[in-house]
């Protein structure tokens, strides 16, 4: 079974993930995002980790970081959700 750790260095910087799969390391690669209401910043994760801890669906999340989310909602009060870096 593959047993996930992940280390977290500075709030907005680098996630690195590593997977151990029968005694072999390997890193992966993983993307950052931080969710935005407005101008007022609310957090920064990766997406299973902004899901849980804002208690969103993933799939939630990626609908909110589309073109598509922001054409349908004004800026001002609406929850956005950007893709800030890939580690």
């Amino acid at each position: 079974m593959n047993e996930i750790r992940s280390e977290y260095k500075d709030k907005a910087a680098t996630y690195l993930l590593f997977a151990e799969n029968g005694g072999m390391l390997m890193a992966r690669r993983v993307s950052v995002y931080a969710i935005y209401r407005g101008d007022h910043f609310i957090d920064v994760g990766t997406l299973p980790e902004l899901a849980q801890r804002n208690k969103l669906a993933i799939g939630t999340l990626l609908f909110k970081a589309s073109p598509t989310y922001a054409q349908r909602t004004k800026y001002e009060g609406s929850v956005r959700v950007y893709k800030i870096g890939q580690c």
